[in-house]
């Protein structure tokens, strides 16, 4: 069963029952069950499996296009391929992450939880279940997986190279996998993300810069590097930094590339609380609870479109980089910075302590010499002419 819906210009496949763990003997079955325990008289016909077959396709069908608008980073290619794949198991949802790649995302939906919550509520009384499914099945939350995937898949191959390199076994390396890297790689990813979201949506405004939300930043950001327990490790990363503040302080950094590009533009001043602050001693200007007037859009625009080419794994690193790069130039000081080149490798040599062997080879094949190289020299190596 296949229906294909359009998400910003791009096609998005979706199959149902491809690929079925629930057929129609398991469905006859929790429907007598559930029938039996609903209060409610129905007169209506008992529906076949393949009524509820076509009842799951229409009701997720009408529902991805709003799901996918909260996690519009999801869908990366075009076509982009979702496949449910309809289980008897207990669990609402599972996004299958070894399985999916960046084009095409395979989903474990629960068929007893889709019968019990389909049929009687809206096969038979002909209700919206919208609220449920987004609730219980959290359709928004594995679309979140799928933004991270390209770490998850980018996290494997170190790990395969490891064992072939080193000939570790399973057992010896798994332990990487419980460490606080993934929750690393997906916060330092969201603030490339979420802030470039931020930054292009608001580009008409100023900021507001505000250095308590980046000093709570950088704390927890700290915490998550040295905490040894995946699971704890995803916490800090659930309740602490995966917040409105990763945003912000994105679209900060966004923004003072920006004002270095400016610089390299010929503009010598802008206006930070009322005053001119040039460009070449910015830090002197700031206090910590700092309004800047607006960029130009031309500038948002060349900001975006760097930020927006390279190689996909590695987009968040210079990311970094370019931001460290313009902090240099404009004279801010690394306490008023949210992440500096420097303190990223900190946070990877960090949380990558398990097996220094390894890993500590590879942090320091991953460096970027950035003593002597200048913002402008670094966007036209890998950007031409653009500024």
């Amino acid at each position: 069963m296949k229906e294909v819906i359009s998400f910003r210009g791009k096609k998005v496949i979706l199959y149902f029952f491809e690929k079925s763990g629930y057929g129609k003997k398991q469905f006859d079955r929790d429907l007598g069950n559930f029938i039996k325990k609903e209060n409610r008289k129905i007169k209506k016909k008992l529906p076949s499996f393949d009524d509820f077959k076509k009842l799951v396709g229409k009701e997720l069908t009408k529902l991805m296009p709003d799901v996918l608008s909260k996690e519009p980073n999801a869908v990366k290619e075009d076509p982009f391929t979702i496949e449910f794949i309809i289980r008897n198991v207990e669990d609402y949802s599972e996004h299958l992450e070894k399985r999916s790649r960046i084009d095409h995302m395979y989903i474990v939906l629960s068929g007893p939880e889709l019968a019990k919550n389909l049929i009687l509520p809206v096969y038979f009384f002909g209700e919206n279940q919208d609220a449920f499914f987004h609730e219980k099945f959290d359709l928004v939350g594995i679309m979140h997986f799928q933004v991270s995937l390209p770490l998850y898949k980018y996290f494997d191959r170190f790990k395969r190279r490891a064992l072939q390199r080193y000939g570790l076994t399973e057992r010896s390396i798994g332990k990487i996998k419980y460490g606080s890297m993934i929750p690393l790689f997906e916060t330092l990813s969201d603030l490339r993300v979420e802030g470039m979201a931020n930054f292009w949506r608001r580009k008409s405004e100023g900021i507001t810069f505000d250095v308590d939300i980046l000093n709570k930043f950088k704390a927890n950001l700290e915490r998550l590097a040295k905490e040894t327990d995946f699971e704890k490790a995803e916490e800090i990363y659930d309740g602490e930094l995966y917040t409105d503040d990763i945003e912000i302080l994105g679209r900060y950094m966004c923004f003072f590339i920006g004002l270095a590009v400016l610089k390299h533009m010929g503009v010598k001043s802008v206006t930070v609380n009322g005053k001119n602050a040039s460009l070449d001693k910015l830090g002197r200007y700031i206090t910590g609870k700092d309004k800047f007037v607006k960029l130009d859009v031309r500038i948002c625009g060349k900001v975006y479109t760097m930020l927006m080419k390279g190689d996909k794994p590695q987009l968040h690193r210079w990311f970094i980089i370019y931001y460290t790069l313009a902090c240099k130039e404009l004279g801010i000081p690394e306490n008023l910075t949210v992440i500096t080149h420097y303190k990223y490798d900190w946070l990877k040599k960090t949380a990558t302590r398990y097996n220094k062997k390894y890993w500590g080879e590879w942090v320091k094949k991953s460096g970027y010499v950035l003593e002597h190289r200048s913002f402008l020299e670094v966007i036209r190596e890998r950007h031409g002419n653009i500024i």
